[in-house]
Formats: structure tokens, C-alpha cells, sequence
């Protein structure tokens, strides 16, 4: 008796007893972001299965008196399923209707394939904008190669046999070398310079290695110094009833030294405050000293310096205080010398009137009398923002966001570290307090903080284009105009 050929492994007709329609083959269904790595899982899978030929016009139908079109339309039917089982609901309903699984493929193509110029162009900017900051060398590594590996394929090299393109084929490998050291965060700038500097250049695998080997002594020395530093201090305290670590380099409650901002250094834009302290047992708290008039300390915010300058120069409307005196001790007299003293230096030309809180500039001037009045300007935090974001040489931009742009919760691909975008927005939202223009841009952009995708970080980038163009302009209150009441309304 014949054997039949739908038994045979090696016959594409084969089912095996695993085999059934509910068979999800890959982990990741298809979107309209993710054609290009799907295609790829799915390939890889059907030809696990022997059954790419049904797919890529192998396999075509046979007629209806061949004896293999039973065990083909069997097999057709299997593919179908698996097909749609890796899309999401929304795509498969528009599939389920499909004849055939080659049709199926066809169809997805012709919907979702890209062509080379626009994605390469995607992925290398995807690549640029791609630095480590706050994730992990092995996190960081691996997103740039999900992409590198992409790109590859749209880059095919020539191939030689003789050797003599051995140089050219390892450049693209030494450019992705490049790339993974430049999105470092400063702090490996030793072990950058260290590879670097070798005279055999090394697999992108070698120099992941020693930047690893880096992270993992950095971490071993600050578990060292958090077990040998300070031996003898508690660490942990009692905050009513709760237990708070203690820091052994600082002594703060709340925090452990691997964390000390004293000891590592301060993040961006954070200043230090004072906090709580714990000394022999006890949770005492740091309380500055309010002495009259208000004196500033030497480790306070470096922009208050002619606010100390100013601050000095009441002594001489003080006869007879004290630094250290108390406001309640003043004479009334001490305290009309006082007012008296605010009052002719507020209506000097070009005086300051509060110290730089948030880089937020208040001054006040009457040399030219068309231009005299109280002028708020946020130059610094401006330019501080630019320079944090790398965007302080970038192309400036004549408007804040492009009119016809039109951005939704599902437009782009999400991105993969959504901190960054919510603290631009932030410190954004902080520079709206002196720049009106940009508000409704900002407050456009915020509506996105939950699921922030590239389409909201590009808008939010062009914002800072901006930005670049007028670092300086402000709001101007001018002391000679006409308090009047203006109203605008917009009727069809």
C-alpha cells in the first residue's frame, strides 16, 4: 500500500499534531507601527512550520481533481488562522474575508510595508535622539540594537569572497561603536576615552563588555562605602512609627548614600533645601535663623548676591542692632528707616526687585521715559533649557507649532522613556509663566503626558526651536499706558 505524502515531515502539506487554528505564532501582533520586525517573526515561524510556501506564491491552489487539494486547502485554512491570530482584532476583521493566506500577505504589504528611503530616515533618527540618561547600560544597548539590526537590513553589503572587502564590511560595525559611545551618559567618559584609544579597534560585543564592567565596579563601590563609610552612624530613624533610612555621608533622613545628592551631585535644576537631620538619636530639624534685616546664607541660591548686598546696607538704618536680632525687638522708628530705605531703592532705574527664583527676572526702569516701566524676562531658564535639552545650536524656528498639524493619542510610536517628555513639559510649563506665546503649545502638548509619543515629542522639540529664536522676550508692563478694559469675541 502507497504511503501518503501528507505524513512525510518533510512535505509542506504536513500537519502536526500541535498544529491547530488558535496558534498564536508570534508574541507581538501587528500594528501600523511594527510591519517590519512582524514580517520578519512571521517568516521565521512559517518556515519553522514548512509553510512559507503558502504565503509567498510557492504554493499555489492546485485544481480540484489533483489529489493534493484537499490536504492544500487544509493547510491554506491553518495558515489563515495563524495569519489572523497575530494581527490585532481591528486588522483581522478587515482580512477575515480573504480567500487565501497568500492574498492575506499580499494585502498587508501593499498596507503596511514601507519603502526603504522613509524608514531608513526613521530609524537613524530614532538612533540620534537615542541616549542613555537614566536607564541601564544592558536596557540601553539593547534598544539601539533592536534598531541597528533594522537598519542592517535595509543595508546590504557586497559580497566578496577574496578577502579584500573585510575593511568595508567592518565599518558598518564601527559605526555602531561610535554611536553606542556617543549616547553614553559623561559620566563614562573614562571608559569611552579607554576604547577609544586602543589600537586594535573592538567588537561592538567587547566594548558592551567593558562598559558593563564599568557600571558594575561603580556599583560595587557604593555598596562598599554605604557598609565601611560611616560604621558608627545609625540607619535607620523612627519617624512616627515608621522606619527612614539615614545617610552616612549627610546624615539626612530619607535617603542612603548611594543616593546622596551631596555626595554624587545634584540633578539638574534642583536645589538644596534644608532637611532633617539626625544627631545622637534624635530628629532635629534645620531652621534658619531670621534675623532683621534678612540675611542670606553664603550656600543659597548663587543669584542672590545683590539681594545680600542689599540686605547689608540696611545696617546703616539700623543704629544700634544686631545681626542676629530679632524683627520683633525693632523700634518703630528702626522699621519706618526700613520702609523708608525699600521705598527710594525700588523707584531707582534698573534696580532688581526680588532675587532670581525660577531665573525669573523682575526689573524696573525710568532712564527712557517711552520705554519705562516693570519688564519680566526668563533669559536664563531659557537658555538653561536649551542647553540641558542639546537644542542651544539647533535651527530656529519663526512659530511655535506648525498650524496644520493635527495630533491625537495613537498618532506615532510610543516612546520608550516617557520621563523625558514629561519633564520638558514641565519645565516648559514653568517658562509660561513670562511667555504667553507658547501656551497654547504647551498646554496642547500636556493633554499627551500619559502615553507621550514621538509626533508629541517632535511638536514639543519644535517649541524649543522656538524658543532659541527669542531666548529673551518677556512681558513688558509699561508705566505710562491708560488703564482701559478690552474685550475680543469671534462670531460666525
Amino acid at each position: 500500500m502507497a504511503r501518503d505524502q501528507s505524513d512525510d515531515l518533510q512535505n509542506p502539506f504536513f500537519l502536526h499534531s500541535a498544529d491547530h487554528p488558535g496558534l498564536v505564532l508570534v508574541s507581538n501582533l501587528l500594528n501600523r507601527n511594527n510591519y517590519n520586525t512582524w514580517e520578519r517573526a512571521i517568516r521565521i515561524a512559517l518556515t519553522a512550520k514548512n509553510k512559507l510556501g503558502f504565503i509567498d506564491g510557492t504554493h499555489d491552489q492546485p485544481s480540484s481533481t489533483d489529489p493534493h487539494a484537499v490536504a492544500w486547502s487544509r493547510c491554506n485554512s491553518m495558515v489563515v488562522s495563524w495569519l489572523l491570530n497575530a494581527v490585532t482584532n481591528e486588522i483581522a476583521d478587515s482580512l477575515l474575508y480573504h480567500e487565501s493566506a497568500q492574498s492575506i500577505w499580499t494585502d498587508l504589504q501593499l498596507r503596511y510595508q514601507q519603502s526603504n528611503a522613509p524608514r531608513i530616515y526613521q530609524l537613524k533618527q530614532s538612533m540620534n535622539n537615542l541616549t542613555q540618561r537614566s536607564l541601564s547600560i544592558n536596557t540601553y544597548y539593547t534598544r539601539m540594537k533592536i534598531i541597528w539590526d533594522e537598519l542592517k537590513t535595509f543595508q546590504p553589503a557586497p559580497s566578496c569572497h577574496c578577502g579584500n572587502m573585510k575593511a568595508w564590511n567592518d565599518y558598518p560595525e564601527q559605526e555602531f561603536i561610535m554611536t553606542f559611545l556617543m549616547g553614553l551618559n559623561p559620566s563614562y567618559a573614562a571608559v569611552r576615552a579607554q576604547i577609544l584609544m586602543m589600537e586594535c579597534s573592538p567588537s561592538i560585543l567587547k566594548v558592551f563588555s567593558l562598559v558593563v564592567q564599568e557600571e558594575r565596579h561603580r556599583a560595587i563601590e557604593l555598596d562598599s562605602h554605604a557598609e565601611t563609610g560611616h560604621g558608627s552612624a545609625p540607619s535607620v530613624a523612627l519617624t512616627q512609627g515608621r522606619r527612614r533610612p539615614i545617610c552616612s555621608h549627610c546624615g539626612l533622613v530619607g535617603h542612603t548614600v548611594d543616593r546622596c545628592y551631596r555626595l554624587h551631585g545634584y540633578p539638574p535644576g534642583l536645589k538644596p533645601k534644608p532637611k532633617t537631620r539626625f544627631n545622637d538619636g534624635t530628629v532635629q530639624a534645620q531652621k534658619q535663623t531670621h534675623n532683621a534685616p534678612a540675611v542670606f546664607d553664603e550656600g543659597m541660591h548663587p543669584t542672590t548676591r545683590q539681594v545680600q548686598n542689599f540686605s547689608d546696607s540696611l545696617d546703616n538704618y539700623l543704629p544700634g542692632s544686631h545681626p542676629a536680632a530679632s524683627i520683633d525687638n525693632l523700634s518703630t522708628s528702626q522699621i519706618q528707616n526700613i520702609i523708608a530705605h525699600l521705598s527710594a531703592r525700588l523707584h531707582q532705574p534698573n534696580t532688581a526687585i526680588m532675587p532670581d527664583t525660577l531665573s525669573l527676572s523682575i526689573s524696573h526702569t525710568t532712564l527712557d521715559p517711552h520705554a519705562a516701566g516693570i519688564t519680566l524676562c526668563q533669559k536664563k531658564y531659557a537658555l538653561d533649557l536649551l542647553t540641558e535639552t542639546g537644542y542651544l545650536g539647533c535651527k530656529p524656528s519663526s512659530i511655535p507649532m506648525d498650524p496644520n498639524i493635527k495630533m491625537s493619542k495613537d498618532d506615532g510610536e510610543l516612546l520608550s522613556d516617557i520621563t523625558s517628555y514629561r519633564r520638558l513639559i514641565g519645565k516648559l510649563l514653568c517658562l509660561t509663566i513670562s511667555r504667553p506665546d507658547i501656551c497654547y503649545s504647551v498646554n496642547r502638548l500636556s493633554q499627551f503626558l500619559a502615553a507621550p509619543r514621538t509626533s508629541h515629542l517632535q511638536a514639543a522639540l519644535r517649541i524649543l526651536q522656538y524658543i532659541k529664536r527669542t531666548p529673551g522676550q518677556g512681558l513688558f508692563f509699561p508705566s505710562s499706558s491708560a488703564i482701559q478694559i478690552k474685550a475680543f469675541s469671534y462670531a460666525d
